[in-house]
């Protein structure tokens, strides 16, 4: 298991770790989306437990929007999501970008 190139080795053990990174990464992300629709007590635990991206989609009329008009945020209700976590996240040193 432990014999042959350094490199050789390096690469077959740090590629699968890098993958799993990244699809770490992916759900991080994805599970942002559906936590930041509900708005309450999940998006801060999102943040929390320090969630690299919470994506949230803002529609001023979300039921007349073309497409994810049900996962939308009014503009308001974005508002209040982001007052509410922007002392959690300053509380953790990071940043809301």
């Amino acid at each position: 298991m432990y014999e042959g190139k350094p490199r050789t080795l390096f690469f077959r053990f740090a590629v699968p770790q890098m993958i799993g990174l990244l699809f770490n990464s992916v759900y991080t992300i994805v599970d942002g989306v559906f936590i930041g629709h509900r708005l309450g007590r999940e998006a801060m635990a999102a943040a929390a437990v320090g969630a690299d991206g919470l994506m949230v989609e803002v529609h001023n009329d979300p039921p007349c929007a073309k497409c994810d008009g049900a996962q939308s945020l009014t503009p308001e209700k974005f508002r209040h999501l982001m007052a509410k976590l922007t002392p959690l996240v300053r509380l953790m040193e990071k940043k809301l970008v």
